[in-house]
């Protein structure tokens, strides 16, 4: 076998050729040590944000202090519908009074926001007369007994080296009890009594370096937003600059070839600049020359919009939110962009807040009913709403449809009552209503005809109904 050449037909040293994976060409270099400078590309270890950098850049940074906020404001700005089936003697607008009597909205977005800020928060649920220190027991809570919320992020507390080791707990290796430091002294609340929000999940062992807590949100974004608003510093420096001063210094480099020459020619710029400052006239030497070089700021607003793309992609947040900016291309509307963001907050509350509403739930309803019914449930309402002209749009067909199989005879008109009635289409049906229907209905009338005896267009005949005409 011949010896490795380069693409110059130069032979390879051993020392430029190591046993690597990965795609490699030894005749153009790619993927050589010596050769592709891209070979160095690495990740290197990070230290995790501390307090201060992460408070820092929340107040310094609109574009991280809206990655905090508006996620969590929008995740709870709908909540969720509380559904109970089987049961028509509970009455869940109890249920609805405590939550809006404990804030638990505002909890909920307070405790996500420091969460994903510092990596991870707490919120306490306080019960009258109960030890914080013990293990809670959620067979045993009374009615009215849940009194408090309070929302604690992770470095106000320290978490114990007491750790659940049962490997088939739910909460494995995490601690047993976190203790609270104020000016009364430390107060200890166990596990079971805290709903724990994490910020972005690490792997098990940086979790474990990260003194058991996960880290902060704005870690993986951090890099992209200081790249843009660095970008945007240097921009709005060359833009009030306009242009910068150049010098024509005769024999320029014998004089700087010595410390005593490099102070007077710095000394002699200094002063020209001095000068310019004070009497808004630049005064030189009769040998010097000066020049006013023009910066060019042509593209920078290319360039800080590529940013802007490159920060949106990495927050997975739309430019018309994050920024601002009105929607981009023909006929834009930011539609589309806002539904693939709802999209994404859809799967962070069903991953990240449905388990913690599931485990909150065992004392919310425990205390605003005396007992946990069966057959509870709950959904999330709609991110995204509909505007009224859409919502007629969405009746008319779904009238269309319903009109089409009742004529057909695959859809009884308490069938159709009832639906509507489930979709609370009418404020004043009630299920008295449907039943009255179902008595007394009578087979759905044959569609209509015009005067040739041809069906009319279910369409036509809403239209015609309402006054509507097309040509």
């Amino acid at each position: 076998m011949g010896a490795l050449v380069d693409q110059f037909g130069q032979p390879l040293r051993a020392t430029v050729i190591p046993f690597t994976d990965g795609l490699r060409n030894d005749q153009t270099g790619m993927g050589v040590i010596g050769y592709d400078p891209t070979v160095q590309l690495q990740y290197t270890p990070t230290h995790f944000l501390t307090q201060n950098e992460a408070e820092n850049a929340f107040l310094n940074s609109f574009i991280i202090g809206r990655f905090i906020e508006l996620p969590a404001q929008h995740m709870t700005r709908e909540w969720r519908t509380i559904q109970i089936e089987g049961d028509e003697n509970v009455d869940v607008e109890v249920i609805e009074e405590l939550e809006a009597m404990l804030a638990v909205k505002t909890v909920f977005t307070e405790a996500m926001m420091w969460g994903d800020l510092y990596g991870g928060a707490l919120v306490v649920m306080g019960l009258d007369g109960d030890d914080l220190s013990s293990p809670l027991e959620v067979e045993s809570i009374q009615q009215g007994q849940l009194t408090s919320l309070t929302v604690i992020d992770r470095w106000q507390v320290t978490a114990s080296q007491n750790f659940i080791l049962d490997p088939l707990s739910p909460n494995f290796r995490y601690p047993e009890t976190y203790e609270i430091l104020s000016q009364a002294g430390a107060t200890t609340i166990h596990a079971s009594r805290c709903l724990r929000f994490d910020g972005c999940r690490l792997p098990r062992l940086a979790w474990l370096r990260n003194s058991r807590w996960h880290g902060s949100t704005v870690q993986r974004v951090l890099d992209s937003i200081k790249g843009f608003e660095a970008s945007v510093k240097a921009s709005s420096k060359a833009m009030q600059e306009g242009s910068i001063d150049v010098y024509a210094i005769e024999h320029l480099y014998e004089r700087y070839s010595d410390a005593e020459g490099e102070r007077v020619v710095r000394g002699r710029v200094k002063m020209a600049a001095d000068l310019k400052s004070v009497y808004r006239a630049v005064i030189i030497d009769k040998t010097d020359e000066l020049r006013r070089q023009p910066i060019d700021v042509r593209g920078y607003d290319t360039l800080l919009q590529k940013h802007q793309d490159i920060v949106c992609g990495a927050t997975e947040m739309p430019a018309t939110l994050l920024f601002g900016r009105s929607p981009q291309g023909l006929n834009a509307t930011g539609e589309s962009d806002f539904r693939n963001w709802y999209d994404t907050l859809s799967i962070k509350q069903e991953f990240k807040m449905r388990p913690l509403l599931n485990q909150f739930d065992q004392v919310l309803i425990r205390s605003a009913l005396g007992y946990f019914p069966e057959n509870l449930w709950f959904d999330f309402n709609a991110l995204w709403q509909v505007s009224n002209s859409e919502q007629a749009a969405i009746n008319l067909q779904k009238a269309q449809a319903r009109h089409v199989y009742m004529t057909d005879g695959a859809y009884l008109p308490e069938t159709c009552a009832a639906d509507l009635l489930a979709e609370g289409f009418s404020v004043s049906m009630t299920q008295e209503d449907v039943d009255l229907i179902e008595e007394t209905g009578a087979p759905a009338p044959p569609p209509p005809t015009n005067s040739n005896g041809l069906p009319v267009d279910p369409a036509a005949m809403l239209r015609s109904m309402s006054g509507v005409t097309t040509p």
